[in-house]
């Protein structure tokens, strides 16, 4: 389930979907998610890869994936990206800083939290919070 989810938002973002790319995931730089669509609409970023290499479960609601990301501006990066089950649906995590060092190619980002965190942040940051039932 969690590699389909990430297979889903590669589709998405390459399609440059945003509908899709907003269901499929959460980003840290704008936790509201009308927020989030808003500004990923105005984005022009063309994605070119996002292909999961390694998936690892971290906690019960909590993988790392390790992804090949490239975009129009960031040369070919490994990356790890949380992805988190909350609310009865996987969520792919996104936006990441990576530190000028690590956006040169073959750098990876190992800012990888706990599920609390993010379950916490997505909460407080405007995620409307319903039950799994």
């Amino acid at each position: 389930m969690v590699r389909s989810v990430l297979n889903q938002y590669e589709n998405a973002a390459k399609k440059h979907d945003v509908d899709s790319m907003v269901q499929l995931s959460f980003d840290l730089s704008w936790p509201n998610q009308e927020q989030f669509k808003a500004n990923v609409m105005k984005l022009d970023e063309k994605v070119i890869k996002f292909e999961t290499i390694a998936l690892e479960m971290i906690e019960k609601d909590l993988y790392k994936a390790t992804v090949l990301a490239e975009t129009e501006s960031l040369q070919e990066t490994q990356m790890e990206v949380p992805v988190l089950h909350i609310n009865g649906q996987w969520k792919v995590i996104v936006g990441q800083d990576l530190g000028e060092n690590q956006a040169e190619a073959g750098a990876t980002s190992t800012t990888i939290k706990s599920a609390d965190f993010y379950k916490n942040y997505f909460t407080n940051g405007g995620w409307d919070e319903r039950t799994d039932g």
